[in-house]
């Protein structure tokens, strides 16, 4: 199947809310299971022919029966079908005799994300992209979702870690548009071997440096972000470190050390209040499904000290996160937050609360208040979570993970999401570009 068809997938959820409209296309209404089947159908279109693919001799009567086959495996916990009860499966419902080959090249297709089973979202997200790609090859004029084609930029090293780094001399005006932001910033890329590669915002590299690190061996690079109401750039490490460098005057120096921290950090992000960039909040998430933030009272008068050091200042987490450095700022950590790593972290302002993901499927997204450990709101996901975004304007939370499924979540409701949409491949990174028009 295309890539370009990509966002035309859907989940046996999308298809409930379908019925069959004149000439044989789907239209958007309808409920229940049988508009489920009667959809997949009329994308279908079956034509008999001597030498029908397997996918073409399905018929109304078979998706019922294997609708209610993938139904009872889901009720007995085993999340799908193997490739033996798949083709038991067909071949009870199909009728004996049916070429194994060519099941087991169907079960391939369908089970994308290689973890032995197929479910009935699968199914039905490989039924819908095999056919409505025949029934628009006759359609020449498709609409583009990009006006021109994309400009790969090549890179110095690869494996990289990206930021955006506002300019300091907007953020004095107060609030900035999107388009404010873009207009006067700059990317910063981190390898993972420290080298940081400066570019503009056409994307043309302005220039490259290896940055200094205060231990003897090399640094690996798990994740970078950009503070930029004070200029500043934060290195995580594996070696449980956090590195701070000072961007003012055009050089990158090493300006504060933060060793000891409890596990490795994974991912890291930053938020700081545009009418009061004194107030900051440096949020993480570590290997071992900890989460933590760094909260600065006065940013913009020194992260860790008051007077600038003319030599990085090495500081130890517990200094930090026992009080001893509350004039300037005070660390939060939250432990065991998941069992498994966790892949991303933000700090939610109109929530007050952290919001982080993991692969883990009994805490896949978590919203953790600020001030309270142990007021924790978790959302269950049978595969886990790689990425999510929060929208202030819509008050929701966007996730995607390896099962190729975009859900759209309220904070408050975990029993079930209020949108669903399925892709063909797996989601790595989710954005929320909210604009009003």
């Amino acid at each position: 199947m295309d890539s370009d068809d990509t966002n035309k997938a859907m989940s046996s959820q999308d298809l409930n809310e379908n019925r069959v409209g004149p000439g044989g296309r789907a239209a958007y209404r309808g409920h229940g299971q049988k508009g489920v089947v009667a959809t997949a159908l009329s994308v279908i279109g079956m034509k008999e022919s001597d030498d029908m693919k397997l996918e073409d001799e399905i018929n109304l009567s078979h998706l019922m029966k294997l609708m209610e086959t993938f139904h009872e495996a889901d009720e007995n916990g085993s999340d799908g079908l193997d490739i033996d009860e798949f083709r038991n499966a067909f071949g009870e419902i199909l009728g004996k005799g049916k070429n194994d080959q060519q099941m087991n090249i169907m079960f391939m297709k369908i089970d994308t994300n290689c973890d032995g089973t197929v479910d009935w979202d699968e199914f039905c997200t490989y039924m819908l992209l095999e056919y409505q790609e025949k029934d628009g090859m006759g359609c020449s004029d498709k609409e583009k979702p990009f006006s021109s084609q994309p400009c790969v930029v090549h890179c110095p090293h690869h494996d990289s870690s990206i930021c955006w780094l506002q300019s300091t001399r907007r953020l004095c005006d107060g609030p900035l548009s999107d388009e404010q932001k873009v207009k006067d910033g700059r990317y910063v890329m981190v390898s993972k071997e420290g080298t940081a590669c400066f570019w503009n915002r056409e994307m043309v590299a302005q220039k490259s440096l290896t940055l200094d690190y205060p231990k003897p061996k090399k640094m690996w690079v798990t994740d970078c972000v950009a503070l930029s109401n004070v200029n500043k750039l934060a290195i995580a490490t594996t070696d449980n470190d956090i590195c701070f460098y000072d961007l003012a005057a055009g050089l990158c120096e090493i300006q504060y050390h933060i060793s000891a921290l409890p596990n490795a950090i994974q991912c890291m992000d930053y938020w700081f209040d545009p009418l009061k960039p004194n107030r900051s909040i440096l949020t993480f998430g570590g290997m071992g499904g900890n989460v933590g933030a760094f909260l600065f009272h006065r940013a913009t008068m020194g992260l860790f000290a008051a007077k600038k050091q003319d030599h990085c200042l090495r500081i130890h987490f517990v200094e930090v996160l026992t009080g001893q450095r509350s004039d300037l700022c005070t660390a939060i950590l939250v432990e065991k937050v998941h069992s498994d790593w966790s892949k991303k972290v933000k700090y939610c302002r109109a929530l007050d609360s952290f919001i982080s993901c993991s692969c883990d499927p009994q805490a896949a997204l978590v919203l953790s208040h600020m001030y309270d450990s142990n007021d924790r709101t978790k959302f269950k996901i049978s595969k886990g979570v790689n990425s999510f975004d929060y929208s202030e304007e819509w008050n929701s939370i966007v996730t995607g993970g390896i099962d190729r499924v975009i859900r759209i979540w309220s904070p408050h409701v975990v029993s079930k999401p209020t949108g669903v949409s399925s892709l063909s491949v797996c989601v790595c990174v989710c954005v929320v570009n909210f604009s009003p028009t």
